[in-house]
This record gives structure tokens, sequence and C-alpha cells, in this order.
């Protein structure tokens, strides 16, 4: 497995490749740790403070099934669409405030790779993806977003036919992600896995054929 910071160590596992899929939370940016951070201070209402171990279970789920595991873990109640609305309102002051960038190697790809069909297959909202990518001057980079919030479609079941959603086949596709569940499903259907790695997956991303990561 490639460990690398720079997007040249990888160009050979890219060649002959034609669509790059991207989750969008904690792969195009860091939008995790501020994620988190604004279920922390939603949560404050409840005395509640989220441990790395609980992060780590809810990592990678869609809003509505973590909304569902924090409800069973700690025994609270709240209306989803509320908590919903609050927790984004803080998230995206907070991105604003700390002037979050995507990360360079997203950039570097992006400026390199420009014969690429660039998309997007993640959990979150569709209106938020492209309230980021307006604000990071992104909103005409992607071919294509997928979202799979609502819950009809899981990510399995995008990446186990790309050609119908993406236009190429498994064997020319590239997936970047930050979950091994994940990583693991791309691996399964012949799409060439690339892991990012941030501070809430550090040293764990195992099935993927490359990581990349600013802390490597």
């Amino acid at each position: 497995m490639i460990k690398t910071k720079d997007i040249r160590e990888i160009g050979s596992l890219l060649e002959s490749k034609k669509v790059f899929i991207f989750d969008f939370d904690g792969t195009i940016a860091d939008t995790e740790t501020l994620h988190w951070a604004a279920y922390d201070i939603c949560l404050s209402e409840f005395n509640i403070a989220l441990t790395k171990k609980h992060i780590d279970r809810y990592i990678g789920n869609a809003e509505i099934k973590i909304y569902s595991m924090l409800k069973d873990d700690f025994g609270i109640s709240f209306d989803d669409d509320t908590f919903f609305d609050k927790r984004i309102s803080i998230y995206l002051e907070l991105i604003k405030k700390k002037d979050l960038k995507p990360f360079n190697f997203f950039m570097d790809l992006f400026n390199k790779y420009r014969d690429i069909c660039f998309c997007i297959l993640s959990s979150q909202k569709l209106n938020i993806i492209n309230d980021l990518l307006k604000l990071w001057d992104l909103d005409s980079a992607f071919d294509k977003i997928i979202s799979v919030a609502s819950g009809d479609m899981s990510k399995a079941d995008i990446l186990s036919d790309t050609y119908h959603y993406y236009g190429a086949y498994n064997n020319e596709v590239v997936l970047f992600e930050d979950t091994n569940r994940n990583l693991a499903l791309a691996q399964q259907e012949r799409i060439l896995a690339i892991g990012i790695e941030h501070q809430y997956n550090k040293s764990v991303l195992v099935d993927c054929n490359a990581i990349i990561g600013d802390r490597i």
C-alpha cells in the first residue's frame, strides 16, 4: 500500500482511469472536524459530550441514521428537522469562521487531471454539498453529484453499477473515501480505492490501494 502526501506518487495507479468519485465530508475537505464540533454544541443541551469511541461508530453514516443511533445510545429525544437545521447552521458558521478550504491533494488532482470526470457520492444532503462547493468556487467542478442522504439508495447500490450512474465501468473508476466500509465496498467491486486520512481515521484505514493524508 502506498502512503503519501503527494499525488505524484500515485500517478501510476490513476493511469487509464476515466472517473474520480469523491466522498464529500472528510474527503474533499476536513469538514468532519467541524461536523462533530457542531454535534457537540447541539448535544450540550442534553449534557452529552461525544467521545472518539462514539464518533468512530457514527462516522460515515447518513445524518438520519446518526440521529437514530444518538437517541438509542443516550436515551434522548429531539425533532430531527429542528436538530438538523440548528446543527447545520452552526456547522456552516464554523466553516466560514475557520475559513476552511479543500485539501491540498484535491486541488492538486483537480488542477492536474482536467480530462477526468470528477463526481461526488456522499451521504451528505445535496443542498449542503452545493452550498459548500459554491463557497469554495467549485460549483462547476463536478460532472455529477449523487447524494444518498434520503436513504432511498445506498453507496453500495451506486458502486455496484458505476456505468449506469457515472458512465464508466468499475475498473475505470477511482473512489476517494475516508471510511473502511466504503473503501472495502469499492475493492469488492474492482474499483481503485484511495483512502483519505484525517484526525478521526488516523492509522485505521486498511481496505484501500493507497492512502493520502496531510499528516502522513
